[in-house]
């Protein structure tokens, strides 16, 4: 009888886990490795607008809002200063060169929700 109840509990717990959203408020991407890359852009449009170089969007430099992580050379933002409001966005980043050259949009595939 112990063992059936604890099985269902688990069972809700479980599924009340998958039923319930679950808020992102930082982005994080791969440090380009390229040495002559100054900084990067991020773009941000509401869904359900794709990102395009006509969105919304923020230069994101070491000292902007953002977190490096050395051991994963992975660099984390925070979103919830930049978004107008809450909702659900499609996030889009590129690196810009010291050339001011702007490489290639990388789109996220899955959409960020702030509160």
């Amino acid at each position: 009888m112990k063992k059936m109840l604890f099985f269902l509990i688990v069972i809700v717990v479980f599924i009340t886990s998958c039923m319930i959203p679950i808020k992102h408020k930082r982005f994080s991407f791969l440090k380009s490795f390229s040495p002559d890359v100054t900084y990067y852009k991020l773009y941000m449009s509401k869904v359900p607008n794709r990102v395009t170089y006509k969105s919304k969007s923020y230069i994101i430099k070491e000292s902007f809002n953002c977190k490096l992580d050395e051991l994963t050379s992975r660099i984390s933002i925070d979103l919830t200063n930049l978004c107008d409001k809450s909702g659900e966005y499609y996030i889009g980043i590129s690196s810009v060169n010291n050339l001011k050259e702007e490489s290639k949009i990388e789109v996220s595939e899955i959409t960020v929700i702030l509160e």
